[in-house]
């Protein structure tokens, strides 16, 4: 329904700009040459970060689109 909406959309906003910002962290840490462990870069580590909201943003879209195709459904009915 209409607060499932919201509540996705709200979660979906959230999560690509965690997304972003966790892409400018990656460029960052390249950018810094930082170590974790050894001759290890962090950059790779931390990939992680907008790689995993990225996915939840595009999980969170695709069921967006099914509750509007379901309530239009339900609209277009007599």
């Amino acid at each position: 329904g209409i607060v499932a909406l919201l509540t996705g959309g709200f979660t979906l906003a959230v999560c690509s700009i965690l997304a972003y910002h966790g892409a400018r962290l990656v460029a960052l840490d390249r950018e810094s040459g930082n170590l974790a462990f050894g001759d290890m870069p962090t950059w790779p580590f931390t990939c992680a970060i907008p790689l995993c909201f990225a996915g939840m943003a595009l999980r969170y879209l695709s069921r967006m689109a099914q509750d509007l195709q379901r309530l239009a459904e339900l609209r277009s009915r007599p």
